[in-house]
């Protein structure tokens, strides 16, 4: 269940902030499945979902408030 919450935590973050639109599109389909697999009550579907907020809140979060977060801990 760990490698599915990282896929959705990857193509939810492509799909928020990717470069290329094809993938961007494409990368939506992985949200899709963990629905689809919550609604066939298979644990992994879980997993997706959760990752999916986890990357919606890591793409989300300007690229500059990163790198002052990371300064100010050092």
């Amino acid at each position: 269940m760990g490698i599915c919450g990282l896929v959705g935590a990857l193509a939810t973050s492509y799909a928020l902030s990717g470069r290329q639109r094809p993938l961007r599109m494409l990368s939506v389909l992985v949200p899709a499945a963990g629905a689809v697999l919550c609604l066939m009550e298979n644990n992994h579907g879980i997993g997706v979902l959760t990752g999916m907020v986890l990357g919606a809140a890591f793409a989300l979060v300007p690229e500059g408030s990163r790198e002052q977060a990371v300064a100010v801990q050092s």
